[in-house]
């Protein structure tokens, strides 16, 4: 620009504090060859924004001594940043600058100083300091009834006390009462007030219909969406959210059908919705007839899409959310990572892996559980343990993450110091690192460890053994020859024996040529699935094992006769 006036400074200076570069914001203002009240409030409100709260304060002392005289926004926003930092003492002088230039009179500056008082303060103590204000607004009223209603310290019937006091109320201040309540779980009393409100607002219909869908009464909440004297989109998809979290899917369609006003979250809502009833092709096809997609819209959408099992569709999904000038999320990254691993596609793994580092997402807890798992399931142990190495703080699922990678790629002794790591850092082991534990003593044939871990899970942990556990269990003894005990357990346990136990049973059988077991094994396999033809083919080795050729070729025909009958398809349209 040939000229530049206070205008143009402060523009620019406002587009840097919107995108929150506050360094760049810092370095225009302090460039500025004039400076007036608007450029010295914006500055402020982008320290604030950016919960820069001392440079804030300190700035505002910097526009006093150049003789810029403070207005009601930049009052608003220093009481603000003394909230937010809870500085009593800054506070406190900001309330002397206020009375001294006759701010004291004005509503929301008010307000903002009860709310100070309120954050730096004992309630009571914030109370008493609202009594001496001179006007005593009904906006500074609300500001200390929210004060009441949020603070853990104090009982919700300190606060109805306190809106007991209030003379002259607002849907505000009853909007304040009633959410209270419903904060506190205090649905009769939400009730009873709602009972006693003059004018009953919109919001405070949505806010007791979200509350009692949350507590699981559906039917209450359907009555005051009809007791509604009228309805915005907003209560709208607070009764579509209702039947989806009821699993009444279709009631939940019915009615966003006749939404006359969609937005976007009525359309997130509802295609989370069908994405977890397994709609995954109706959720697509809503997806598109969105006329606006934010980014919840792609993270429902993609990570939907991985959950129902549509893998590569998630990915490519991901591809057009970048063409769409989308920033990806964290959930988007793991969800993407699981796809990977599912795939067993590491090329996919580490291109989103480089994405999660541009976008700073590595750090994020959910990605580098996300990260190990993939490298793990794709067979790059070195990758697996370097990401879990450089994470700062790990919780169950990233040790679990670790502790499967190395038992599932042969490194069951690893495994098992990683549990001991696991134990000496003070997290809890549950029943996935048990699984993990049990799998790496399986491929290093350690049945007596197996054994140790086993009772110790249950005696040590109180964690109750599923199924999986003792399939490990007993896989481990079939591949130690050990066949008949494996069929022991089998029975003993409190399940009844599916088909991978007795594939593990029916596989140490061939390996150890038990042939009578071996037939019991094929027989129940067969139950689980006659068109199988594993069964068939390990029977058929341990027959020309024991040179049984007449069983050999009697076997072998039945097989033959299964590539006659093919099983029913499913498809799409």
């Amino acid at each position: 620009m040939p000229i530049k006036n206070v205008v143009s400074w402060t523009a620019m200076i406002s587009g840097y504090v919107e995108v929150k570069k506050m360094r760049i914001a810092i370095e225009l203002f302090e460039a500025m060859p004039v400076k007036n009240h608007v450029s010295w409030c914006v500055i402020l409100g982008g320290f604030v924004n950016c919960r820069q709260f001392d440079e804030a304060l300190v700035f505002f002392s910097k526009m006093l001594s150049s003789g810029v005289r403070a207005t009601v926004p930049s009052i608003i926003v220093v009481a603000n940043a003394c909230s937010f930092k809870g500085n009593l003492k800054q506070g406190c002088k900001i309330h002397g600058y206020i009375i001294k230039f006759g701010f004291h009179l004005d509503q929301i500056i008010e307000a903002s100083l009860v709310s100070m008082y309120c954050h730096c303060l004992e309630m009571k103590e914030a109370e008493l300091e609202f009594r001496k204000l001179e006007m005593k607004y009904i906006g500074s009223w609300n500001a200390l009834l929210y004060g009441y209603v949020n603070n853990n310290n104090y009982n919700i019937y300190d606060a109805r006390r306190f809106f007991d006091s209030i003379v002259s109320r607002d849907n505000l201040t009853w909007n304040l009462m009633i959410n209270g309540y419903l904060k506190h779980n205090k649905l009769d009393d939400a009730m009873k007030l709602f009972s006693m409100m003059p004018e009953p607002t919109m919001e405070v219909f949505t806010s007791l219909m979200y509350s009692f869908i949350k507590n699981g009464n559906l039917e209450v909440a359907v009555k005051l969406f009809y007791r509604m004297p009228e309805r915005d989109v907003v209560a709208y998809t607070t009764l579509v959210f209702g039947y989806l979290e009821n699993g009444q899917l279709e009631e939940a369609m019915e009615l966003f059908n006749k939404m006359p006003v969609k937005n976007v979250v009525s359309y997130n809502v509802m295609i989370s919705g069908l994405l977890l009833s397994g709609k995954t092709m109706e959720a697509y096809y809503l997806f598109k007839k969105s006329p606006v997609k934010d980014a919840i819209s792609w993270d429902s959408l993609v990570a939907g899409f991985v959950e129902n099992g549509f893998y590569t569709e998630g990915i490519q999904l991901y591809k057009n959310m970048l063409l769409s000038d989308t920033r990806p999320s964290e959930l988007i990254i793991a969800s993407l990572l699981r796809a990977s691993a599912r795939l067993s596609i590491i090329m996919h793994g580490e291109q989103i892996h480089g994405m999660a580092v541009k976008l700073g997402h590595e750090g994020c807890l959910i990605v580098g559980n996300s990260l190990i798992n993939m490298y793990g399931k794709c067979g790059n142990i070195l990758m697996a343990k370097f990401v879990f190495d450089q994470m700062s703080e790990r919780d169950v699922v990233a040790w679990n993450a670790i502790i499967h990678s190395n038992a599932c790629n042969g490194f069951g002794k690893e495994a098992i110091v990683m549990f001991k790591k696991m134990k000496m850092s003070q997290i809890k082991p549950d029943d996935i690192t048990f699984l993990g534990i049990l799998f790496a003593c399986n491929h290093n044939c350690l049945w007596e460890e197996a054994q140790g871990y086993f009772n110790s899970m249950v005696h040590d942990y109180g964690i109750k053994p599923s199924l999986a556990h003792y399939a490990c269990l007993i896989d481990l003894l079939c591949r130690m020859g050990m066949t008949e005990k494996a069929e022991e357990l089998a029975h003993s346990m409190p399940f009844e024996p599916d088909s991978t136990v007795w594939t593990s049973i029916l596989s140490g059988c061939t390996l150890h040529c038990n042939v009578k077991l071996a037939e019991h094994a094929f027989n129940q396999l067969n139950l689980w699935d006659p068109l199988d033809r594993m069964p068939y083919m390990h029977l058929i080795r341990i027959y020309e094992s024991i040179g049984r050729w007449s069983d050999v070729e009697r076997i072998r025909s039945k097989m033959n006769e299964l590539t006659s009958i093919t099983r029913a398809g499913c498809s799409w349209v």
